[in-house]
């Protein structure tokens, strides 16, 4: 006979669009900044696609995003005869979210933009598995 969980906490994710992936993506040639003092970029021949990640982050410091996901389960499970376990098990999946995105234009980045926007989000997922009857 035994009883347990498995409980999970996760936050955000940094992956290839983030900051910290265009930092390792961006071509080492590309300065921080031009010669105007304005920030450089991969606008040019061949540069690639990559964003300059202090230009990103300077845009976004007015940027707020909240995210909480929890994931888990919890199960128990009893010897009926010997060599045969039964096991029933309950699990939840739940995330919830919320922010406030800035956006300037970016005219050093090949693929940027030279529009002004704002856009908000906010919502939560949930999901409960567990036996059919």
């Amino acid at each position: 006979m035994g009883v347990g969980v498995n409980p999970n906490v996760s936050g955000d994710y940094q992956g290839e669009g983030s900051a910290f992936g265009f930092a390792y993506r961006i071509p080492v040639i590309i300065p921080v900044y031009d010669i105007m003092g304005n920030f450089a970029g991969s606008r040019g021949d061949k540069l690639g696609n990559a964003q300059n990640p202090l230009a990103m982050l300077y845009r976004a410091k007015d940027n707020t995003q909240k995210r909480n996901f929890f994931f888990g389960n919890v199960f128990g499970e009893v010897d009926l005869v010997k060599g045969l376990v039964a096991k029933s098990s309950f699990g939840i999946r739940y995330e919830n979210y919320s922010g406030i995105s800035y956006n300037y234009p970016n005219l050093e980045f090949s693929e940027g933009s030279e529009a002004n926007g704002m856009s908000e989000n906010q919502g939560f997922n949930n999901e409960w598995t567990g036996p059919i009857p």
